[in-house]
């Protein structure tokens, strides 16, 4: 849970949402992997072959106040031995300038973070989106860790690729943190018990 948003399992049922997210051309032009539009079908063998990967989770948002599907985040490629993972967001055209994307992604890092014991998440961010960068660098503490240029072909020229990484130590002192891993996570984990 976040503060405006929960983060559920993908279900069934949302298959036509994530298809319209997929096939959006804003959004499609806007992500790091090649996206091209996909059919109904393709939705579905995609959402049939999520439980075969242990090493990713899908999250949806729903915005809890209208409860309504508001993107797609989640992480990928988890490494519990390294303690690392992708993560990105998917948010539909229609859910911004809400402040859902920061709240899904704080809620997420705290998910990662605080239940799933991950140390460090990954993402990449094409040099033309600027939103993406206001959200991942500006607002949610992640850092700049390198440039690859002229890295994705996308509209035409050749864009850079930002590498950018946030650690378990820089999210937990980010302001707010403390308030997501209690969201995240309501037990109070830190009192132990005393043998008699």
């Amino acid at each position: 849970a976040g503060k405006r948003v929960d983060l559920r399992p993908v279900e069934r049922d949302d298959q036509p949402f994530l298809h319209r997210l997929h096939n959006d051309p804003g959004v499609a032009g806007s992500v790091v992997d090649w996206s091209v539009p996909v059919s109904t079908a393709d939705q579905t063998e995609w959402f049939e072959s999520l439980s075969d990967d242990r090493a990713s989770v899908r999250l949806a948002i729903v915005e809890r106040a209208s409860g309504e599907l508001a993107g797609l985040t989640g992480v990928w490629r988890m490494d519990h031995r390294e303690g690392t993972a992708w993560t990105g967001i998917k948010l539909a055209p229609e859910s911004g300038g809400k402040g859902l994307a920061t709240d899904a992604v704080m809620a997420m890092m705290a998910w990662a973070f605080a239940c799933a014991e991950l140390r460090r998440l990954e993402s990449s961010i094409l040099d033309f989106n600027a939103a993406s960068f206001a959200l991942y660098v500006e607002r949610c503490g992640w850092v700049v860790e390198g440039r690859e240029r002229q890295k994705v072909l996308r509209g035409g020229r050749y864009c850079d690729l930002f590498r950018v990484a946030i650690l378990r130590s820089e999210f937990e002192s980010l302001p707010g943190a403390e308030e997501y891993v209690r969201l995240a996570l309501p037990v109070d984990t830190r009192a132990t018990i005393e043998p008699v």
